[in-house]
């Protein structure tokens, strides 16, 4: 089901307040307003997260961008390996989906984990690449 309330503010009262008897997994854009609900999993978002790449793509000068791969590029790169996967698997029932997940998805996230770990350490935090890591880190949980 999508369910849309539209509130004038963005604060975290509204939510609490919509979903006072709801129970269930809600599939959220990383707002903090939205944790610490009863009975609530929030379950994160994989275009959000390929979105803040996309977004630092687009930040780049153009010299930037044809010097050769970036890191920016890397990022994106992995969340369109595992849109991928979850294309082919679009049809396919959601025991032999799981399986392929496992199979398929489990080591492209472990790599991906990995280097954002890693790019943490050197991206600046302010730069749209860097607010791209951040995001993924801060989301991991949700979105895996």
């Amino acid at each position: 089901m999508v369910l849309f309330d539209y509130q004038p503010t963005r604060a975290g009262k509204h939510p609490k307040a919509f979903l006072t008897h709801f129970r269930g997994y809600l599939h959220v854009d990383g707002y903090s307003g939205y944790e610490g609900l009863p009975g609530v999993t929030l379950v994160g978002c994989w275009a959000h997260a390929r979105r803040k790449f996309d977004d630092a793509l687009k930040a780049l000068p153009n010299s930037a961008r044809s010097a050769g791969p970036t890191a920016t590029e890397e990022g994106l790169d992995f969340c369109n390996r595992l849109f991928s996967i979850e294309r082919s698997l679009k049809s396919v029932d959601p025991e032999h989906r799981k399986a392929e997940r496992a199979r398929r998805s489990v080591p492209v996230l472990d790599a991906f984990k990995a280097w954002l770990d890693d790019q943490a350490a050197r991206a600046v935090p302010k730069s749209a690449f860097g607010q791209a890591v951040t995001y993924c880190r801060n989301q991991w949980l949700a979105i895996v």
